[in-house]
């Protein structure tokens, strides 16, 4: 072992002294690239912000012409401007608005109101002058000549104060006005807040059209090297120049280029150190490490075993054992965290499709989600429109995709307002959300709701339908309460309002339009249409119409509201449906029941056709796994049924068992019994509930009959299916600390 392992440690030796001394030309490389690059980073820092200065400059002179505007266009500035004589009250009035806009803006030094009708100038420093008494002689000679351009900055000499200027009004022509603006302002402040960036090393000024400094100064130190920087302020055809000192910034770079030399350096001699002491101890742990793992692994693993390696593999043998244990690991996690996001959806699913919360929804709801902790909660339903049309277009997994985006953006809307939300994705055509608020109070809820909506349009270019229940507490049946947000949804094709429907809009429909006598009647309309029965449809349409023909008008209007809106209902999620946005506007089409007859016959034939009408092998296996995603999710619903299935997907009851069952090999009805069946295994083995409330978590409506398939299925009780199962898994465990004590004992030996 001592040769291999001298020969190992010579090996590592000479291949450190080849990578020192590869690495040192690389380093002296690295340095210059480093430096190249650091002064254009730098050069390119100091340009965006030499733009982004002369920007904000831009903006903030073009602020101050607006500034200017509004106090010459003031009405009580314009009465003393405008004044043929000296007006005591107007010169009081504009003087104390004028010193009032003052005081909102620090840099303007002084400000003069010019009136050549009155031959007056009201100084905001000195109050009304003569001309002949104005100590400005010279602004009034540049507004008498046009020699400065109007609404354009430019420099002016007071008592040897070098001010900027700005006259108004504005013109570009030669016309006499009466009264004028002039607004002188302070460059040191402009200098001070606009160009100085507390950077000890820069030079900043501004410069005219012809080179003048207007703003700052640009006298520089003699001997030494600037680097320049500029940008134009358009508004003004101005130029802004910054000017860095090289001296100062190549000495920064060079220093900290020698501070990675020489760090480099220490670190590669450290490195070689190390490497030089740890090679000499390096055999014996490897060896020890291969040892381990193949004690502990070879047994669980298909991998090939370490004969199979060549010599000296031993590394290559660990590595790919370690490769494999950490994908083991980011598995798990990754499992991990998907089972517990699974967990929580299908126990916020149970809740809502149970009504009520058992022990372990409430545990887990608390534990997972922050719902709990809010006293109020809201439950909204998002419905998709034209959703017909969103089946031809997306296959099923994409608009579960969908409705999850749906789902994000609702929660970054909602969690934004300081609310906490849940969505859970119950199938078909809509998406729940549950609210949890610290106030029940709507003026500010609907808003946000109708908000949800809106973006949801204008992102996923899907229409939609909001509803939502008022504020509930947590014990209340929730399924009752998503029932009723559900027929709200169905609201909008009575009055085709775009707007979040709320309870009292349920309470004005059935109040306005009561369910006819004949309502028996039409349920087996509808549920004929669904079996696809003809002549049934037919039979019952003719019964129909003979108890309409003896109402009077007022009567037979409620009652055909009601009928279509029981149609548009039953058959929402259908082109032919989803065509019509408005009942109310839709009948007074009719001038006849004779006409609406015809076009109700029309309307239940295209909605037969629709709903019997064979599909092609690939929508079949579609639509089978649509089928059966449905049932998975519905499974904690005592009322689930083939029928319910069947009208949420707005297809006949016949149609729905005949595909499923020539997709899956197997009837609908025992699916659905062995999903409940596999799901109450589930629980029995990894939870502690009870077993009644497994029965009813599973969705089977009595204990008895949960008792009796049950054994029929495994020819156990549920409880002694529990025991049973748990002992194996005891004795599977114990099998295995016997097995890693003998493997420990056999290493140690």
């Amino acid at each position: 072992m001592f040769p291999a392992r001298l020969r190992f440690a010579k090996s590592v030796m000479v291949i450190l002294i080849v990578i020192t001394i590869a690495m040192i030309p690389f380093t002296l490389l690295l340095s210059r690239q480093f430096t190249e690059f650091a002064s254009d980073e730098i050069n390119r820092f100091n340009q965006d912000k030499v733009v982004q200065t002369a920007t904000n400059m831009d903006f903030f002179l073009t602020n101050l012409k607006v500034f200017g505007i509004n106090i010459y266009e003031d009405q009580r500035i314009q009465n003393w401007l405008m004044a043929k004589q000296q007006d005591i009250e107007a010169q009081q009035v504009a003087d104390n608005a004028m010193k009032l806009y003052l005081t909102t803006q620090p840099f303007i030094r002084k400000s003069y109101l010019i009136n050549f009708r009155s031959e007056s100038v009201l100084d905001s420093a000195v109050g009304q002058v003569r001309f002949s008494q104005f100590e400005d002689q010279q602004i009034l000679l540049d507004i008498k000549n046009h020699r400065q351009p109007f609404l354009r900055y430019f420099n002016h000499t007071v008592d040897k104060e070098s001010y900027l200027a700005l006259i108004y009004p504005s013109t570009p022509s030669r016309i006499d006005y009466y009264g004028y603006l002039v607004l002188l302002l302070n460059k040191e402040m402009l200098h001070e807040r606009l160009l100085t960036n507390n950077l000890p090393n820069t030079i900043n000024y501004v410069t005219d059209e012809n080179g003048v400094v207007v703003i700052g100064n640009d006298e520089f130190p003699h001997g030494e090297e600037w680097k320049a920087n500029a940008a134009a302020l358009s508004s003004q055809e101005w130029t802004f120049h910054s000017y860095n000192r090289l001296q100062t910034l190549r000495g920064h770079i060079d220093s900290f280029n020698d501070k990675i030399v020489l760090n480099f350096s220490g670190l590669l001699l450290l490195l070689v150190l190390i490497a030089a002491w740890n090679a000499t101890r390096t055999y014996r742990p490897i060896a020890k490490l291969y040892k381990l793992i193949q004690g502990r692994m070879d047994k669980h693993s298909d991998k090939p075993r370490s004969d199979e390696y060549s010599s000296g593999g031993e590394i290559h043998y660990i590595r790919d054992r370690v490769e494999f244990l950490l994908n083991s690991v980011d598995k798990m996690n990754h499992e991990r965290t998907a089972h517990r996001d699974l967990i929580r959806e299908e126990y916020l699913r149970q809740w809502i499709l149970q009504g009520k919360r058992s022990r372990s929804i409430r545990e887990t709801i608390d534990n997972e989600s922050r719902l709990a902790q809010c006293p109020y909660l809201y439950l909204a339903v998002i419905r998709m429109e034209s959703y017909h049309a969103l089946c031809e277009r997306y296959n099923f997994y994409s608009r579960k995709l969908l409705k999850f985006a749906m789902g994000n953006i609702a929660s970054e809307i909602i969690r934004n307002e300081g609310w906490e939300m849940e969505s859970v994705d119950l199938g078909t055509d809509h998406l729940v959300l549950l609210i949890g608020r610290q106030e029940e109070t709507e003026f500010d809820y609907i808003p946000v709701i109708e908000r949800v909506g809106e973006q949801i349009e204008v992102w996923l270019q899907i229409s939609n339908v909001a509803a939502s229940s008022r504020a509930v507490r947590a014990d209340d049946d929730l399924r009752k309460l998503y029932d009723n947000v559900m027929e709200l949804t169905m609201l909008k094709f009575v009055s085709g309002e775009d707007k979040v429907y709320m309870p009292d809009d349920l309470r004005l429909f059935a109040e306005t339009y009561p369910p006819p006598a004949s309502e028996m009647l039409l349920d087996k309309i509808i549920d004929a249409v669904r079996l696809g029965k003809t002549e049934d449809v037919s039979a019952s349409l003719e019964r129909l119409f003979l108890q309409l023909q003896n109402l009077t008008h007022e009567k037979l209007k409620l009652q055909l509201i009601f009928i279509t809106y029981s149609l548009f209902k039953a058959f929402s999620k259908l082109k032919a449906v989803q065509n019509e946005h408005n009942i109310l506007l839709l009948l007074e089409s009719f001038d006849t029941l004779q006409q609406y007859r015809t076009w109700l016959e029309k309307l239940i034939q295209e909605v037969s056709d629709k709903i019997n009408v064979p599909v092609g092998n690939g929508r079949k296996n579609e639509l089978a796994s649509e089928i059966a995603q449905y049932a998975k999710d519905h499974l904690n619903d005592p009322m689930l049924t083939q029928e319910q299935i069947a009208s949420h997907l707005s297809l006949s009851y016949s149609y729905v068992r005949s595909v499923f069952k020539e997709v899956h090999g197997i009837t609908l009805a025992d699916f659905i019994l062995e999903e409940r069946l596999r799901f109450a295994m589930e629980l029995l083995l990894h939870t502690k509930s009870a077993i009644p409330d497994i029965a009813e978590k599973s969705g089977f409506q009595s204990k008895s009959y949960f008792f009796t398939v049950f054994k029929k299925k495994t020819g156990l009780t549920p409880n002694e299916y529990r025991l049973t199962q748990k002992s194996k898994r005891l004795w599977t465990e114990s099998e295995d600390r016997e097995v890693r004590a003998h493997t420990k004992s056999s290493q140690t030996e």
